[in-house]
């Protein structure tokens, strides 16, 4: 039985990388981590695929979507009562965020060349 709805932790995310090096399937890794193969299948998809998958960024990719949710709850929640502050930091974090990811992704293909 998989586990009950969680994120996947940075972990998990290691895991995973390591057991699609040595060629396990995405079934065998649900089984190993006690989830469920759709989202392993749904993990692996998103995040460069079997032969591409890397887990930091994958976790950073999870951690920025956190954000971009918690930012639309909280727009949604506050309305007009925005705190242009607090708006501008969490965009800048996302901004940081994504550059990181960027830059990440041209080392590793320079690294290929």
């Amino acid at each position: 039985m998989s586990k009950p709805l969680s994120h996947l932790d940075y972990g998990e995310r290691k895991k995973i990388e390591k057991m699609l090096r040595a060629g396990y399937s995405n079934a065998m890794m649900g089984l190993e981590l006690d989830r469920g193969r759709n989202t392993l299948t749904t993990e692996v998809r998103r995040n460069g695929g079997k032969e591409n998958y890397n887990a930091k960024h994958a976790q950073q990719r999870a951690e920025l979507q956190q954000e971009i949710r918690r930012r639309k709850v909280a727009g949604i929640m506050k309305d007009k009562g925005i705190n242009i502050y607090n708006v501008l930091r969490t965009e800048i974090k996302c901004m940081q965020m994504q550059i990181d990811i960027l830059m990440d992704e041209i080392k590793k293909l320079k690294e290929q060349k």
